[in-house]
C-alpha cells in the first residue's frame, strides 16, 4: 500500500464527507457603464479548510437534528453509517475524534431512538445538552443487552434508556455531574436483578434509589464515585442488598479497602455442616447483620464479603469455582496499588481453591465469564474519557468492517458531494483501508493502544484467531502485542484472550512455541496458569500422538505444580493412563506415592473444603493404587494417615 500522509488523508476526508451548510455570496456584477470600485483593503487571506473532525461533526449534528425533528430512526442510522464507513476508509488512528463522534451518534440512534416520536425528541434533546454523560452511556452499553437480546420474558426488560428516563424525571439536573454513575446504573439495572445465594433469595432495590443512594454517600465510598470508570462502577451498583442493610455496612465499615478479609468475619456454620437442617441465619432471616452473628457456609461468606464491598463503594464480584463434586464461593474485589489498583481474588477464599479458576457474573450482560475477564479492568483506573471512547469507537469501527465483510461488500464510499467546479477530472481519493481482515486488525490495534484495558478488542482478536482469519504471522503479533501492553500485570486475563489464540495455530510445533512463550510469562508469579499451560502443551502432544512429549508435560505438573491447583489429579491420570498404554502400569503407586510426598496438609478449614484438597484426593487415589497392586498394609497405613488428619472424613 503507498504511503500516505496525515495532511493528504485530512484533505480527502474533508472532500469526501464535507456537509455544505451555507451558500457561498458571490459581490453583485456592477452598473452598466462603470467600472468596479477599487479596492479599499487587501483581500482577506483564504479560510483554511475545515479539519476531518469538525466536518464529521457538523455531518453528525445534521443527522441528529433530523432525528429530534422527527425523521425515522433508520434513516438517520443509514446516513451515519455512510458517515462512519468514510471514516473508517480515510481517517488515521492518531486522529480517533471522528471516530468517536460517529460512533457515539451511531450508537444514540440505535439505542435511545425506541419509543414514541415524542419521548424521543426529549430524550436525544436531553442527551445532546448533557453530551459527557451522553457519551459514556452510549459507550459503556453492551450492543447485545442494548439490542433486547438478553429479554428473558416479555416485559421483563427495560432498555437502558428507559432507566434513564426514571432518573431524569428525579435527578436531571445532577445526572452529568455523575455521568460514570448514571451510566452504570442504567445499564445493570435495565430490568429485575436478582440472586440467589443457595436457599435464600435477593433483589436489587429500584435503580432511582440505588442511585441515590451511592451519589448522596460519594464522600463515604473508599474510591469516591466520580472518579471511578463506568465499567469499574457496574461492579458496584450491582447490587443485591437492601437499602437499610447498605447503610448498616457503610456505618460499620466505611473506608475499609481490605473487602477479602471479611469472608472470614463470617464463621463457619458447622453445625449446620453436620446436621444437614436449616442454617441458623435462614431460620433467623437472611440479612447482613444476621450472616455476621450467625454464620454461615461459603456462599454465605462470599455475599457478604461482596455486599459489604459494594455498600462502602468497592468493586467487588461473587465468585464461584469446582473442584471434584463440591462447588466453592470466594470473593474478588479491587484493590489500591499506589496510584494504580488491581482485583484480588485471592485473599477471600480457602487455601484448598487457590488454584482454581473462577467464574462471575457480568453485572450487565448477565453471562458467567472467567475471573479473569474482570481483572483486566483495573487498567481503567487513571484513564481519561475520550481514551476509553476511542477504544469503543475504534472497536465499533472494526465491527463494521467485519459486516461488510461478512455481507461481501466492498468499503468503498463515493463522496456525499460532487468535486468542485475545475476538478471534472480529479481521481477519486485512494482508501486507507477495505473491508478485509487486514483492515479490522489495524482498528483493533488502534482501540488497545488507545486504551488496553478497554477488552472488548482483545476478545474481537481472539475470535478473529479461533475462526482461523488470522495468519500465523498476524498471531504472532497479537501475542507479542499483549504481552507487552497487558502481560505480567494481569496473567489471568492475558492467558484468557492467549489460550484460545495459541490453540487455533494448527502445526504443532508452531503452536509449542507459543505455549512456551505463555509459560515464560507465567511461571515465576503464577504456578496454576503454568500448570494450565502445561496441561494444554499435554493434550496438544497427545492429540498429535506424541505420547512422550506429552508426558514430560503431565511429569513437570506433578513434579513441580501438585499444590498449584486440581488439575494436578487430571495430570496423574492421563500419565497413569500412558503408562499402562505403555506396559508400564505396575509403576502407578509409586506415580502416586512421588504425587502425595509432595502435597500439602490441608489448613484449618471445614472437613469439606479439606476433603477437596489435593493432599486428600491424591492420597485416597494413592490407597486404590495400592490396594490394586495387592499391597494391602501399605494401603492400610496410607488410609490411616489421612483419618489421623482429617478425623470427621467419612474414608472409604
Amino acid at each position: 500500500m503507498p504511503t500516505i500522509t496525515t495532511r493528504s488523508l485530512l484533505t480527502r476526508l474533508v472532500a469526501g464527507i464535507a456537509v455544505v451548510l451555507t451558500a457561498t455570496t458571490l459581490p453583485a456584477d456592477p452598473p452598466a457603464g462603470k467600472a468596479p470600485a477599487p479596492p479599499t483593503s487587501k483581500p482577506a487571506a483564504a479560510a483554511a479548510p475545515p479539519t476531518a473532525a469538525a466536518v464529521v461533526r457538523q455531518a453528525v449534528a445534521k443527522a441528529l437534528d433530523q432525528l429530534e425533528n422527527g425523521a425515522s430512526p433508520a434513516s438517520v442510522e443509514k446516513s451515519l453509517f455512510d458517515i462512519f464507513d468514510r471514516v473508517i476508509v480515510f481517517t488515521p488512528e492518531n486522529q480517533p475524534e471522528p471516530f468517536i463522534e460517529t460512533a457515539h451518534a451511531l450508537r444514540l440512534v440505535r439505542f435511545a431512538a425506541q419509543g414514541s416520536p415524542e419521548q424521543v425528541r426529549d430524550r436525544i434533546a436531553f442527551l445532546r445538552k448533557n453530551p459527557g454523560l451522553s457519551r459514556t452511556l452510549a459507550f459503556l452499553i453492551n450492543d447485545a443487552i442494548a439490542a433486547g437480546g438478553q429479554q428473558e420474558s416479555p416485559g421483563s426488560v427495560r432498555r437502558p434508556y428507559e432507566v434513564l428516563d426514571q432518573l431524569r424525571a428525579a435527578y436531571a439536573d445532577r445526572l452529568d455531574k455523575f455521568s460514570d454513575l448514571t451510566a452504570a446504573v442504567c445499564v445493570v439495572h435495565d430490568r429485575a436483578l436478582q440472586r440467589s445465594i443457595n436457599e435464600n433469595p435477593t433483589e436489587a432495590a429500584q435503580p432511582d434509589l440505588i442511585w441515590r443512594y451511592f451519589a448522596d454517600n460519594e464522600a463515604r465510598m473508599v474510591f469516591g464515585i466520580r472518579g471511578v470508570p463506568a465499567e469499574l462502577l457496574c461492579y458496584v451498583v450491582d447490587t443485591t442488598t437492601p437499602l437499610r442493610e447498605m447503610a448498616w455496612a457503610l456505618d460499620k465499615y466505611h473506608g475499609y479497602d481490605q473487602v477479602g478479609r471479611l469472608f472470614f468475619v463470617v464463621r463457619y456454620d458447622y453445625n449446620y455442616l453436620a446436621s444437614g437442617k436449616q442454617k441458623a441465619v435462614t431460620v433467623a432471616g437472611f440479612s447482613l447483620p444476621n450472616i455476621l452473628k450467625f454464620g454461615g457456609v461459603c456462599a454465605d461468606q462470599a455475599y457478604f464479603a461482596t455486599a459489604v464491598g459494594k455498600a462502602i463503594g468497592v468493586p467487588t464480584a461473587y465468585t464461584t469455582g469446582s473442584s471434584a463434586e463440591v462447588s466453592h464461593a470466594w470473593v474478588g474485589f479491587l484493590q489500591a496499588r499506589g496510584k494504580q489498583a488491581a482485583w484480588n481474588f485471592d485473599i477471600g477464599r480457602y487455601s484448598a481453591y487457590q488454584g482454581v479458576r473462577g467464574l462471575i457474573s457480568d453485572p450487565q450482560t448477565r453471562k458467567t465469564i472467567p475471573d479473569g475477564c474482570v481483572s483486566v479492568l483495573a487498567l481503567l483506573v487513571g484513564t481519561k474519557p475520550v481514551e476509553r471512547q476511542a477504544a469503543i469507537a475504534f472497536s465499533d469501527a472494526a465491527a463494521r468492517v467485519a459486516q461488510l465483510r461478512a455481507a461481501n461488500r466492498p468499503l468503498s464510499p463515493e463522496p456525499l458531494v460532487a468535486p468542485a467546479a475545475g476538478e471534472p477530472g480529479k481521481p477519486p481519493a485512494k482508501q486507507l483501508r477495505t473491508s478485509d481482515v487486514t483492515s479490522q486488525l489495524d482498528l483493533l490495534e488502534a482501540s488497545v493502544k488507545a486504551c488496553p484495558g478497554e477488552p472488548k478488542a482483545w476478545f474481537s482478536v481472539a475470535q478473529l484467531a479461533a475462526s482461523g482469519a488470522m495468519s500465523w504471522e498476524d498471531k504472532v503479533r497479537w501475542t507479542d502485542a499483549l504481552l507487552k501492553l497487558i502481560g505480567d500485570r494481569y496473567p489471568d486475563f492475558t492467558m484468557t484472550i492467549m489460550a484460545p489464540m495459541i490453540a487455533s495455530v494448527a502445526d504443532v510445533n508452531r503452536q509449542n512455541a507459543l505455549w512456551e512463550k505463555a509459560f515464560s510469562l507465567v511461571q515465576r508469579q503464577r504456578a496454576d496458569l503454568a500448570a494450565e499451560v502445561r496441561m494444554a502443551q499435554g493434550k496438544m502432544w497427545e492429540n498429535a500422538k506424541d505420547v512422550k512429549a506429552a508426558g514430560r508435560c503431565y511429569e513437570d505438573v506433578i513434579e513441580r505444580y501438585v499444590n498449584a491447583g486440581p488439575f494436578v489429579i487430571e495430570a496423574l491420570k492421563r500419565t497413569e493412563k500412558a503408562l499402562r498404554e505403555s506396559g508400564m502400569g505396575d509403576k502407578a503407586p509409586s506415580l502416586y506415592a512421588r504425587a502425595f510426598s509432595r502435597a500439602s496438609l490441608p489448613g484449618d478449614m471445614a472437613p469439606e473444603f479439606q476433603r477437596q484438597s489435593n493432599w486428600y484426593r491424591i492420597g485416597m487415589m494413592y490407597v486404590d493404587r495400592l490396594e490394586a497392586a495387592g499391597q494391602t498394609a501399605a494401603a492400610a497405613s496410607v488410609r490411616n494417615k489421612i483419618e489421623q488428619t482429617i478425623p470427621t472424613a467419612n474414608v472409604r
